[in-house]
């Protein structure tokens, strides 16, 4: 399991269907009902240098290399990695945000003048089913 530093500001979630259009001879088109596609997951997250933003501390805590490398390692192995999002709420509880099978499908990196050893990630995922 891989902790990230600081959970995503955002999370997109797009669901789409898998319905068909065809074109009838006629030159209408009917529209072929098939249910859900598998839904695609996107964010951008910062991987700070240190561990001043985040509640992380010693071990727990790692530089934004190492979850790049852990990044490419879910693409390489091939496998489904499990999401799970939390996010703690000001009096101290958490609020669930998910929790579900996906594949690493690829992900950018940023870095920013002035921001020298932090690293922006966009992430995108896929459902896995």
């Amino acid at each position: 399991m891989v902790v990230l530093p600081l959970a995503p500001e955002s999370l997109e979630t797009r669901e789409k269907s898998l319905n068909k259009t065809v074109e009838l001879l006629n030159g209408g088109e009917v529209n072929l009902l098939r249910g859900l596609a598998l839904r695609d997951l996107n964010f951008r997250i910062l991987l700070p240098k240190d561990d001043v933003l985040t509640d992380l501390r010693g071990e727990e805590f790692h530089e934004p290399i190492f979850y790049l490398a852990k990044f490419r390692e879910f693409i390489d192995n091939k496998k489904p990695v499990r999401l799970t999002v939390t996010r703690r709420q000001q009096k101290g509880g958490t609020i669930f945000a998910g929790n579900i099978l996906v594949s690493f499908e690829n992900y950018k990196v940023f870095e920013n003048a002035g921001e020298e050893g932090d690293f922006w990630v966009e992430i995108n995922l896929k459902e896995y089913g």
